[in-house]
């Protein structure tokens, strides 16, 4: 599988990929395939531990992570990852869509400007995203930086704001990486 998967169990299912064999694929491909890299650069630098290259070995592991099996959740390395960016199983975990989309680094905004601070006049307006196309204005300010840190700031709340709501389905170490302010802020702006 592009050039460094080794499938050694069953991918389909009733005439369907399996869930797992489909998210073992889409790994796969976010980390070695090269016309993927080329639209998507910020996987350039991610990898797979030398055990999930084996399917059967990320089958297991995956299947056991707590939020498999729920609705809606997606696969992360991210929040576990300690700015690592290879897929194991320390690294990984599931985690609601609306909470893994908070952690979606921002492209900018065109202006120069860090993401979510927009000039207006002599002043700088700071929004943060709330949800599918729904903007947040946090406030006016005096400077970037007060406007960058506004929306850090919001941020982190609608984060463990989330990670509240699902606590009871979120694996521990999940949770308390979320309830980590320190954490968050290296984390979303790294």
């Amino acid at each position: 599988m592009h050039g460094v998967g080794f499938l050694d169990g069953k991918s389909w299912n009733n005439g369907k990929k399996c869930r797992t064999y489909t998210m073992w694929e889409n790994m796969l491909k976010r980390c070695y395939l090269t016309s993927y890299l080329e639209t998507k650069p910020t996987y350039r630098e991610c990898s797979v531990c030398d055990e999930w290259l084996i399917f059967s070995n990320f089958k297991k592991d995956v299947e056991e992570m707590q939020g498999f099996n729920l609705d809606g959740w997606q696969m992360d390395k991210d929040i576990l990852g300690n700015g690592l960016k290879t897929y194991s199983k320390e690294t990984c975990c599931f985690v609601p869509m609306e909470l893994n989309m908070k952690f979606v680094k921002p492209r900018g905004n065109h202006t120069g400007l860090p993401c979510g601070v927009y000039k207006k006049g002599s002043k700088y307006i700071a929004k943060c995203s709330a949800g599918k196309r729904e903007k947040i204005q946090i406030g006016t300010y005096l400077t970037i930086e007060e406007a960058k840190e506004a929306c850090l700031n919001k941020k982190i709340v609608l984060i463990q704001s989330l990670a509240d709501k699902y606590k009871v389905a979120l694996d521990v170490r999940v949770y308390e990486a979320l309830m980590n302010v320190e954490y968050l802020r290296k984390s979303l702006y790294s």
